[in-house]
């Protein structure tokens, strides 16, 4: 039950997310979705870049 709580949570957590990019660039929630979506991506590989540049 806890996981299922913490798991609603996560996708509240998202969604709230989600509009408020959506509002602040004034594009629909599918856009800022996957404009979050790219950035974290975009994030993740800067990070793997790093971390495989310094061996």
């Amino acid at each position: 039950m806890k996981k299922a709580i913490a798991e609603v949570k996560s996708i509240y957590n998202i969604l709230k997310k989600v509009i408020h990019v959506s509002k602040d660039e004034h594009t629909p929630p599918h856009v800022a979705s996957n404009r979050i979506a790219e950035r974290r991506l975009a994030e993740i590989k800067r990070i793997k870049g790093s971390y495989i540049s310094s061996y």
